[in-house]
């Protein structure tokens, strides 16, 4: 019987600084950071690019593992572009909408059979990564606790939860910024939202995280202020966690063995795009620029909850 996949997934919400941590675990000899995979088929029909630069059916890594996945597409970028749609239509039928659901242990087994193919591709894409690039262990950074748990009902999966919190005022704030979408080239904007937006998503995704994974001895949560300020620590400690042994220096880029280029992230923050060394710093722009609406709104609607880590 062959092994399951082991997968490291980085869940929570969005703007936590999931995918600097992605990068420093990529640099961990045997273990391949693959962004959020779940926006694989997005990128694919929207014409992305993989950290590498490459769009995806080039890139060394995917371009290799799509072709493993989905044979009847090699050399067919026609015919990439039907399954990616078809991924994505699927993929939508089980978005957040069904979060509470998935609270009911009887619901949420039920709810993926309407997804069709869609889990059974998935897990030849990991089996396919996997083998790809001889990874021991694939990080996952889609944060998306219902997609999360589409791969917890495939018994060819190990999965476990890295759950990343930070400050709402400061994942609002971020929400909020103008920035360039680098993975479309030039003319491109990353996803924004407004303060009720950004609250209510802070609140539904990580209680929906806790509701699925929390409790268990395959979740661990981790705070970003805490990785920032300590992330020789932080690091041992996810190491432990995922069953790898993790040198800090390697994983920061601050060893003359550590591969230095972007890695192959399927999708992410642009800083996905970076490359050498690591150096972490606090965010805390939002400290200062932060409006008072946006606080108010903000710590109304997310304090509660916010309040469960610590914030």
């Amino acid at each position: 019987m062959t092994a399951p996949v082991p997968i490291l997934y980085v869940g929570g919400t969005g703007r936590t600084g999931s995918t600097v941590l992605d990068r420093m675990l990529g640099n961990v000899p045997g273990v391949v950071a693959a962004g959020e995979v779940t926006w694989l088929w997005f990128a694919l029909r929207a014409g992305g690019r993989c950290a590498c630069g490459e769009r995806h059916g080039r890139c060394p890594v995917w371009g290799p593992v799509l072709e493993a996945t989905f044979p009847e597409t090699c050399g067919r970028p026609a015919a990439l572009a039907e399954v990616a749609d078809e991924m994505f239509a699927l993929r939508r039928r089980y978005d957040s909408r069904y979060l509470p659901l998935m609270g009911v242990p009887r619901l949420r087994r039920r709810l993926p059979a309407r997804l069709g193919p869609y889990p059974e591709r998935v897990v030849s894409l990991y089996r396919n990564l996997a083998e790809v690039t001889g990874a021991r262990l694939i990080v996952d950074s889609s944060k998306e606790p219902h997609y999360s748990s589409i791969l917890d009902t495939r018994p060819e999966l190990d999965l476990r939860f890295l759950h990343l919190v930070r400050h709402p005022v400061a994942t609002a704030y971020s929400w909020g910024r103008r920035r360039r979408e680098l993975g479309f080239g030039v003319g491109h904007e990353m996803e924004r939202r407004g303060p009720v937006s950004a609250a209510i998503y802070y609140d539904v995704s990580n209680l929906g995280a806790e509701a699925l994974w929390g409790g268990g001895d395959r979740y661990l949560r981790v705070r970003y202020e805490d990785m920032v300020a300590d992330a020789e620590s932080t690091l041992t400690t996810i190491g432990e966690f995922a069953g790898i042994d993790i040198d800090p220096a390697v994983a920061m880029g601050r060893s003359a063995s550590t591969w230095a280029a972007s890695g192959h992230a399927a999708w992410g923050n642009p800083n996905r795009f970076d490359s050498g060394p690591i150096t972490l710093r606090d965010d805390d722009e939002w400290t200062r620029q932060a409006s008072r609406s946006l606080r108010t709104w903000t710590r109304l609607l997310a304090g509660p909850v916010a309040r469960r880590y610590g914030y």
